[in-house]
């Protein structure tokens, strides 16, 4: 703050007095002086005309009375001459009037500054210290300190690449994922984490990545982010074929906090779909057909199983309803995969509401509802229509 405050006193100082240092300039007192040296001149001239006039006069070349005339004319000259010099003599600025723009120099500035004060927001120049960021950066601190007095325990590393990668520091994070891996080499999790670092700093699917994603693989052929990023590289490739096997043999392994990925990965999957049709279309038979058997989605054409229900709102709960608030019906298998078997949405100004639930509602290809004997039914609703419950949903 200090710091700012002399530097803006001197910026302003200095421009004050450089817009001001023409009045300390000479123009003035410089065209005096020639002014001064012009008289002096005309009364050289006309002392000569009195000269030459005595001359004539001597010579006879004029009369009494011209001569008398003549030198009256001259001698009013004259007196004008030398009124004129003592009008105009050059005289020294004032000492105030040098002083004047130091003055203004020192005042403006300190005078604008208690303005800003005064004014302004004096607590933008120095901001207070967003307690948040305090707490990621003391975070870093603990982690840095800790992986230095333990540096053989892997998740010391893990969570400090992890957080690096988190406050995009990502030299940083690339080589606490080296240490990492370095000390747990067999780590898949880790792997697919450096991959994706590595891709998303080289805005591309390089060797590098491709090679880290192998090694995941290999170490653990289920790993759904060393898939989806598999899956990535076919994409740009052209590979539509392959990224589509990738991603739908990722979305069962994803997290039931990893919903919003999941909808990514369909998106995905859609979009590469897409961009197959045109390709087998135009393809030679045996090949369309191997494209298709590989892309199509496996969604029995008569469902074997549904489930049919209402859902209602018990009257104890419906004053903290409100008609937009979004309501998700659901099914889960009892045991295996968390992610929704078959799921629809709708809110909850239309309950009470009839729903039938089928393998045509599936996330997932892989994951249908006729392939499970029991299943959990799930309804919920949510104020801010996310897909990963929230604190505050309704479940039941």
């Amino acid at each position: 703050m200090t710091l700012f405050i002399i530097i803006a006193v001197v910026l302003v100082g200095l421009g004050t007095l450089m817009l001001l240092w023409p009045t300390l300039s000479n123009d003035r007192s410089d065209s005096a002086v020639d002014d001064l040296q012009q008289s002096q001149a005309s009364l050289a001239i006309l002392q000569e005309s009195l000269a030459v006039l005595n001359a004539e006069r001597a010579a006879g070349q004029i009369s009494e009375a011209t001569f008398t005339q003549q030198k009256e004319e001259l001698e009013k000259r004259t007196v004008t001459e030398v009124l004129l010099e003592k009008t105009i003599a050059p005289t020294a600025p004032s000492s105030s009037i040098l002083k004047l723009p130091l003055y203004l120099a020192l005042v403006l500035p300190i005078l604008i500054v208690g303005l800003y004060f005064l004014l302004g927001n004096p607590a933008a120049v120095n901001p207070p210290v967003d307690p948040r960021q305090e707490k990621i950066l003391e975070m870093v601190r603990q982690l840095e300190s800790r992986t230095k007095s333990e540096p053989t325990v892997v998740q010391n590393w893990i969570y400090l690449a992890q957080t690096y990668s988190a406050l995009n520091r990502l030299d940083e994070a690339k080589k606490a994922f080296t240490k990492a891996i370095e000390l747990d080499p067999k780590n898949s999790d880790v792997l697919a984490d450096l991959a994706d670092l590595v891709s998303y700093q080289n805005k591309s699917m390089n060797e590098e990545v491709m090679v880290l994603l192998r090694r995941a693989l290999l170490i653990n052929p289920n790993n759904p982010k060393a898939l989806a990023l598999n899956g990535t590289a076919a994409f740009e490739k052209q590979d539509y074929v392959n990224a589509i096997k990738n991603w739908e043999k990722a979305i069962p392994y994803l997290d039931p906090n990893d919903a919003g990925f999941a909808q990514g990965l369909n998106a995905s999957i859609q979009e590469a779909k897409n961009l197959l049709n045109p390709l087998v279309a135009n393809a030679p038979a045996n090949v369309a057909a191997n494209a298709a058997t590989n892309a199509a989605p496996k969604v029995a054409a008569n469902p074997t199983q549904t489930i049919s229900g209402k859902v209602m709102l018990s009257p104890k709960v419906s004053s903290q309803i409100n008609s937009g608030d979004t309501v998700f019906i659901y099914a889960r298998a009892l045991e295996g995969p968390r992610m929704p078997l078959a799921i629809i949405k709708s809110t909850a100004g239309q309950l009470p509401l009839n729903f039938t639930l089928s393998d045509e509602q599936a996330m997932s290809p892989e994951l249908k509802l006729s392939k499970f004997k029991e299943v959990v039914l799930m309804a919920r609703i949510s104020k801010s229509g996310n897909a990963i419950a929230e604190k505050g949903d309704l479940i039941g």
